[in-house]
Formats: C-alpha cells, structure tokens, sequence
C-alpha cells in the first residue's frame, strides 16, 4: 500500500541510507564473531528492519559474494528472500548455512531470547525467524516465532507459525494459542474487527465441542486474551465461555484451599490477599499502589501481598509495618499452597488479563471472597471470582449485564491517584515542534484504543476544522502499530488522512504534559477512554472531550467528570462529540473558561481517601457474606 512505500521512504534520508541500531550490531558481533564484517552487515541488517526486503537481498548478496563461508550472511539473505516470496532461493540459503554453521540455529536462539527477555519484540522477532528457517521442524521455535509475531502486532504472521504448529502437533494447548493470538492490537477496518470476532467466537466453540485435555495450562497457553475487550463489544459470553473451556480441558484449574469449606472466622484483623504483577511504576500501580498503602493503616485490616516483581517502596514499607509481602511461587501448583496456607479472609486481583500465570490462579479458591479490580476494565468470565469492584460514577444502569462476577457499584472510584506535578514552565510549542498556527486535537491514547469506528469521528472533526490537526503518539514497545494505523486512516479517511500526525511517545514527564497543555483540545477515545491517561490530562486543565459509550471502559472517563461534577466536555452522542470538539478548537475563550473550572474542581479526583474508607468498609463487609467454597456455574 501508499502507506507502507512511504514508511519505507521515511525510515531513511534518502530511502536507501539505512541506519543500523549500534546496540544490537553489537550484541550480533559478540554472538556471531562477525565484527570484521559489521559494516557490510549493518546496512543490509537495517535496511531488512525497515521492510526494504529486496535492498536487503541485494546488500547480503554482495556480502556472500565477498565473504562466501559466512554462515549468518547466507541465513540473512534467506530470510531476506522469504520476506520477498523467494522461497526456493531462500530454502537454498539456509540449507547452505547450515552447511557451514550448524551450530548457527542455536546462537540466534539464544539471541532472540536474550533481547526478547528485555522487550525487544521486533528483535527477538527476526532472530526466531531466522533460527525456524534453519530447524522448520523445531517445535518450540514455531512457538517462539509466533509469541514475537504477536507481540509487535503481526497477527497474521503469528497465525501462520502456529498452522504449522498445529501440523507438527495438533494439541489442544496450541487450537486455544492460535484462537487467542488471532486478536489484533489495531484492526485494518471495521470488517476487520468484525470478521475477527467471528472468527474467534466460531474457534471457541469448536474447541468446547470438543474433548479438550490441558495438563499445565500456564506453560501450554502461555497467552491471555488480553486484547478481546478493545474490540468495544459486550464480552461476557465469551469469557464465560473461554474459562468453561480451561476448566473442562484442566479440572484441577478449579481447586479448593481447604479453609474455604470451613466455617467462617468471627473475631480478629480481616486478612486481605492482593495479587497483582504491576504494584510498582506502571499503570496499575499508579491506580492502585497509594490505595493499598492506605488500607496497611486500618486497624480492621492485615494485607498479604503476593507479587510477581518488586513493589512500590512506598507500598512495600507500609505492608511491612502490618502485613507481608511475599513473592509469588513460580509455578500454579506452588503458588495455590503459598495463597492458601494464609487462610485469607478476601482475596483481590487488581487485574486478570495480562500475565498467564495470574489469570489461570483466579480460576482458585482460595479465599471465601475473591474480587476483581479493573487493573484492566472487562469481566474475567472465571467462576471462582465472586464480584467485579467498579464505581456508579463509571457504569450503565444496565452494567451487570457486562460481568460473569456480581458487580458492585462504588460511591467513588476505588483508586487512589497522586496528583501529577505540574512543571512551573510549560515548553512553547516551537520547543516541541508543534505547528503554532494549528487547531491542535491531541489523543494521548495507546494505539490498541483506536477503535475503527473512531476514524470516522476523526475525520469529520477535520473536515469542519480546515486548519486541525490531531496528534497520535507512536508505541514504542510496539513500533508497527502506528504503520498500520497509517495504512487505515489511508483507507477510511483519505482526503484527511495526511492531518494525523504520529510523533514518538513523549517519555519525559515535562514534555508530556507540556504537549497536553500547549492543545487547543484533548480528544479521548470512546470505546476504550485513558485510565491513568485521564487523570494526568485533567490535571493540566486542558478541555477533554469524552462520550460515554455503553461498556465500563467506554466510560471512565466520564465517572471522573461526574466525580467533579464539571460536564462541559462530555458529549451524548457521536455527532456531539464532533461538534463538541471543534467548537471547542474555535472558541479559546471557551477553552479557557472551561480549563478553569476543571482546575478548580479535579482536587476530587487526587488522593481522595474517601475511595480508601469505602474500599476497607467493602473488605470487612465481605467476611459476613456467605462462603463460596466452589466455583459459581457458569
């Protein structure tokens, strides 16, 4: 596509200087002895990351020309001609490297691994690729090549590494993997997204059709179906329906601590469990970290952490002053006996859907109660999770209908957030390459939450804004995304599509919010809002305009508008939130009234210990409630 052929452009100078990452150049020295001949590598190595695969080809084949018993320029070339469907050339390239290497699958496995350890997707992708092309029938790099596919968002890629998969082993474990990895983080179109929600419904009842046998669900899965609920839709059934089929496929998912038959304690502290993978610098823990800390002081309550890294400093003193914090056992089985032999009174997950490990423990019961927070906003499906913790300011009158747990409506919002400091002086927009005379609709979000549907509010914002311009942020864990939102936007909104603009993710704190301040309007994203985004953009006053869309995660942005009782940007309907927007962008005395009412009112939504009381009066509440020893039908 346009799109693709001008990023291929872009990624360089002149569209042929491609420049290497010198880190990993490095790292491909030291693990392949190939330092005489880094330059000659380095071009064609860059050039292959940039998606100018015949560039690539042509600077590798020089290479073998020059240097023919370079056993990693002939499996380079290789992968090079299969990304260009040269396929017999590229089988003669690996076959020839292997020739002369055939230690050379293991060293770009051991590779792939390392820089995959550190997150480096996109890395650890081509190093798996190369290393499955020189074994094809090595089952775990299949594997290996498809989880990279996934993560950098390549699910189509992903997909054909599992098929063959399937045909070497046609397990249930690698059926369920090849359903969950079918999710894409950004959908090509609406078609996309609707075609992949049917795709994946069909596969999920064709497993349960089925005589599906799992035996260690953790390491055969691997995955979670993290990225189901930015589709926008009512995921309910299907959660229920994908926890039915691990607890069919792996019954013993549903044990039982031996506690939780027996009568309920009447007297002492309310022993508190939290599980949780992110009670540290992330967006989970900037939600729920000074929560816990404040709970650590209420004389009713003894908290148990139970994490999977280091926490908060400011958590860990607190819970070490009257609790624990234990690190999570590394494996199911052990971690159960860990949770269990504390014989907690509640247990909470401040989220489900991110790690394997955590979300196939909710399937426990290991306490008498057992909640969910919205660390991430959807229903787990699990029966063993009795109530979903959310907030009246943030559900529809007919949420219950959204969760497989009993939801229970706050008079709050059950986080506590520390108010982001503002910095004294704000960059200009010349500081931060920003156009001055620009209408600026900024949209902070992760790319996962551009729903299709919201280009076609984008677009119509700039047909009635000639002078608009929306600023989109580049993932940088995930650097394909932002190419293939370009590629959408080409489809969906043409005659606009060069007024989107991507800039790298703005990682200094300063340079965030100065971007969010210097906006003339912060445009939220309807059908999956920011969580911690939100508050950081209410902090700096900025008009924000949300409409509050059917599901909990539609809307969290609005429970914090009503929290301050200020709704001057919450919009009603599609139409309004267009009009809404571009009002906004024209009137800058609006703005401004606008931004000092926000200012004057958002101290509610920082450090609100009322969200504390009523949390802590919602754990002691729990320990009078009928045990619910066994999983609830489903």
């Amino acid at each position: 596509m346009l799109g693709s052929l001008l990023r291929t452009f872009l990624s360089s100078e002149a569209g042929t200087a491609y420049a290497a990452n010198a880190e990993e150049l490095d790292e491909v020295a030291a693990a392949f002895g190939v330092s005489t001949r880094r330059s000659a590598l380095a071009s064609a190595f860059a050039a292959y990351r940039a998606g100018d695969y015949d560039a690539a080809s042509a600077r590798l084949r020089a290479t073998t020309k020059r240097h023919p018993g370079d056993a990693l320029a002939w499996a380079l070339l290789g992968r090079s001609l299969r990304a260009c469907g040269e396929h017999a050339e590229a089988d003669r390239c690996f076959e020839r490297a292997r020739s002369l290497a055939p230690e050379l699958v293991d060293s770009c496995r051991a590779l792939g691994e390392r820089v995959y350890s550190r997150k480096a997707f996109a890395s650890a992708l081509t190093w798996f690729q190369v290393a499955a092309d020189l074994r094809p029938s090595d089952p775990d790099l299949l594997n290996r090549v498809a989880l990279a596919s996934v993560r950098v968002g390549l699910v189509d890629e992903a997909d054909r590494w599992l098929a063959r998969l399937v045909d070497l082993s046609a397990s249930d474990a690698t059926r369920i993997k090849r359903m969950i990895a079918s999710l894409p983080q950004v959908y090509r179109s609406k078609a996309h997204l609707a075609s992949t929600r049917a795709r994946y419904a069909a596969a999920l009842d064709a497993l349960l059709a089925g005589d599906p046998v799992l035996r260690g669900p953790v390491n055969e899965v691997q995955i979670t179906n993290f990225f189901l609920c930015y589709q926008g839709a009512n995921d309910a059934e299907l959660q229920r329906k994908l926890a039915r089929l691990f607890l069919r496929a792996c019954p013993a998912l549903g044990y039982v601590a031996d506690h939780c038959r027996q009568p309920a304690r009447s007297a002492g502290r309310v022993r508190i469990g939290v599980v949780s993978a992110f009670l540290r610098s992330h967006s989970v823990g900037a939600w729920y970290n000074r929560l816990f800390q404040h709970l650590c002081a209420d004389e009713r309550l003894e908290l148990v952490l139970f994490t999977t890294t280091e926490v908060d400093p400011e958590l860990r003193a607190a819970v070490a002053s009257r609790g624990r914090h234990l690190q999570l056992a590394a494996t199911l089985e052990a971690a159960r006996e860990q949770i269990a032999a504390e014989r907690l009174d509640v247990l909470v997950y401040t989220d489900v859907a991110q790690l394997a490990m955590i979300y196939f423990l909710a399937f426990s019961r290991l306490a008498p109660r057992q909640c969910l927070l919205a660390g991430h906003p959807a229903t787990s499906g699990i029966p063993a999770v009795d109530e979903f913790v959310s907030s009246g300011l943030q559900e529809a009158p007919d949420a219950a209908a959204h969760y497989s747990e009993r939801l229970v409506r706050m008079r709050t919002i059950p986080v506590l957030v520390e108010r982001p400091s503002v910095p004294e002086r704000l960059l200009a927009r010349a500081e931060l390459g920003l156009p001055a005379d620009r209408t600026l609709y900024v949209c902070p979000m992760r790319l996962q939450k551009m729903h299709p549907e919201f280009d076609d509010l984008l677009g119509e914002i700039l047909r009635r804004d000639p002078a608009g311009e929306v600023i989109l942020f580049e993932d940088h864990t995930a650097p394909d995304w932002s190419a293939m939102l370009a590629d959408r936007f080409l489809e969906s909104i043409p005659d606009v599509a060069h007024r989107v603009r991507f800039r790298p993710w703005a990682a200094k704190r300063d340079e965030f919010l100065s971007i969010l301040a210097r906006a003339d309007v912060v445009l939220d994203t309807p059908w999956f809002n920011g969580g911690v985004t939100s508050y950081i953009v209410l902090s700096v006053g900025t008009p924000f305009v949300t409409w509050p869309t059917e599901l909990f995660r539609g809307r969290m942005t609005y429970g914090m508008y009503q929290q301050m009782r200020v709704l001057d940007c919450v919009a009603d309907t599609r139409d309004e939130y267009v009009r809404l927007a571009v009002e906004l962008g024209a009137d800058p005395a609006r703005r401004d009234a606008i931004r000092q009412r926000i200012l004057a009112c958002n101290a509610v939504l920082y450090d609100n210990r009322n969200a504390v009381t009523e949390f802590a009066d919602f754990l002691v509440a729990r320990t009078a409630a009928p045990h619910a020893a066994a999983p609830r039908a489903q």
